[in-house]
């Protein structure tokens, strides 16, 4: 498999070759999510999810984002009551 480098150094996530690599820091991110359930002790920030999880604090709010339209088009009742 290729990976294809951008000019700045970083995986190109849009090429198509690179979805493999994706993939494992995808199962390595839901990894230390679910290590972070299962201790967790209080509610956290982005912050400190992305402290955690080692990417950035924008990747952490588009992630929600993504969770938070998938919950509205599954179960809009629920998201109208929790977030409005």
């Amino acid at each position: 498999m290729t990976i294809k480098i951008n000019m700045r150094g970083k995986e190109n996530k849009s090429y198509a070759g690179n979805i493999g690599h994706s993939q494992k820091r995808t199962d390595a991110i839901n990894k230390k999510l679910s290590e972070m359930v299962e201790n967790m002790t209080h509610a956290y920030s982005q912050a400190e999810i992305a402290e955690y999880c080692l990417m950035s604090k924008q990747n952490v709010y588009q992630i929600e984002l993504n969770a938070k339209k998938k919950m509205y088009q599954g179960l809009k009742d629920i998201y109208k009551e929790w977030y409005r």
